[in-house]
């Protein structure tokens, strides 16, 4: 049907009644909210091609599998369909699963890289990618440098590089700026495959235009059922031994986590301080009292056969 790119997104449908529903994470308002979500996929133009309505009791990562499969049900093709998702899907289970079931490709922006590319020896390739905007026939042209990091033959997966010229404030203390993406087809020019996940943004295009003119966030807002034990009975993306174990990630909690792991590294630190000090101390921990005060030149005086003063 013209395309062999699809993009994959998820959309929170916030909700404002009385019904108890469970709560997501709106990276609008940065913070947990009443609502479903709203599963979207869309063509490599920006145009929506499918949509899914579920509960924030399953997460991205485990319906993304299940929108895959829609897609390729739909698109009758023995070639093999890209699929484009952010950072919530990276997951290396689920990259193994896309190769070896899904027989698919994905393209995705890494996830937790703290890698300083600036001090990695990258060769650069630089190149101009357009972004159509309202004014017909003037492209707005954006200028970034392409690499790729050295793989092995074993490696099942690329990473690519992607520097951009820094602007305004920023270019005060950097003179460039770094993100990498990982993908599992090894045949596709990497120039393609950055076109690629940069062209998402019209994914996020039409969130916004479906909001504002056509309500999506508040179509479904009163159509909820009341949260109870059993409600999750018939839902077949999970197996049942794992809806009654099932927690969900609280992403407000990440903030605590974060510190309560710093914490630990440096009680972790002190201990290991505390064990050195005494190790140290070990012959003089072991001496007799006559020795310590032989050495210290502390007189001694008995006051009693088992009580002693210095």
């Amino acid at each position: 049907m013209g395309t062999d790119i699809f993009y994959i997104d998820d959309h929170l449908d916030t909700y404002s009644g009385k019904v108890k529903v469970l709560t997501g994470f709106s990276h609008i308002y940065d913070r947990m909210m009443e609502g479903t979500q709203h599963t979207f996929v869309h063509d490599r133009w920006g145009n929506p091609i499918l949509f899914a309505l579920r509960d924030n009791f399953n997460n991205f990562k485990e319906l993304l599998p299940i929108m895959v499969k829609k897609i390729k049900s739909i698109y009758k093709t023995k070639a093999k369909l890209t699929f484009v998702f952010d950072r919530g899907g990276y997951d290396k289970k689920l990259f193994s699963y896309f190769s070896r079931n899904l027989r698919s490709y994905y393209i995705v922006w890494t996830k937790a890289d703290r890698i300083d590319y600036s001090r990695e020896p990258l060769k650069f390739n630089k190149v101009t990618i357009k972004f159509k905007r309202n004014t017909k026939d003037r492209p707005r042209e954006v200028t970034l440098g392409i690499a790729e990091v050295s793989r092995t033959k074993k490696d099942r997966q690329r990473k690519i590089v992607i520097r951009r010229k820094t602007a305004r404030r920023i270019a005060k203390y950097k003179d460039y700026m770094y993100s990498s993406l990982v993908t599992n087809n090894m045949d596709r020019p990497a120039k393609e495959v950055v076109e690629a996940i940069i062209y998402r943004w019209r994914e996020e295009c039409d969130f916004k235009v479906e909001i504002g003119q056509f309500g999506i966030d508040q179509i479904t807002s009163y159509s909820m059922e009341d949260y109870r034990k059993d409600i999750f009975l018939r839902d077949n993306l999970l197996p049942p031994d794992l809806l009654s174990d099932k927690m969900m990630a609280n992403p407000m909690l990440r903030p605590l986590r974060y510190r309560k792991g710093k914490i630990k590294k440096g009680i972790a630190k002190i201990d290991e301080k505390i064990g050195r000090w005494t190790f140290a101390q070990t012959k003089k921990r072991d001496r007799t009292i006559v020795e310590n005060i032989a050495n210290n030149g502390h007189p001694i005086s008995f006051l009693t056969d088992t009580q002693y003063r210095f």
